[in-house]
């Protein structure tokens, strides 16, 4: 039997359907030496939207909000400030500068 190794796949988060779904679990689950990549096969709408919700992001806040974004998120969630009003957090947790009528750009 040919040993299967995660050599090549970008991420473990692949979109799938029927049959490969039991491809992907067995290659990427039975990688070589002791490193093993737990596999969620994403087959649902669902699926798909929890994690987009839970992709992490780069905003940016334009001076005036500053502060007030940096309060309420520091109240409200984890995140990352860094110079020039960027702050990097989860796409959901964006809901609360939204609320809070806090306008971002997104950064890349």
């Amino acid at each position: 039997m040919k040993d299967m190794t995660t050599d090549g796949v970008s991420s473990a988060y692949i979109l799938t359907q029927s049959t490969s779904v039991t491809e992907l679990e067995h290659n990427l689950s039975s990688t070589a030496g002791d490193f093993v990549v737990n596999v969620q096969p994403i087959s649902e709408e669902e699926d798909l939207r929890n994690l987009s919700e839970s992709e992490f992001i780069f905003i940016q806040i334009p001076p005036e909000y500053d502060e007030k974004a940096f309060y309420l998120l520091s109240k409200s969630c984890q995140f990352e400030s860094l110079p020039n009003g960027v702050y990097g957090l989860r796409r959901l947790d964006l809901r609360f500068l939204y609320e809070a009528g806090i306008p971002y750009t997104e950064t890349r």
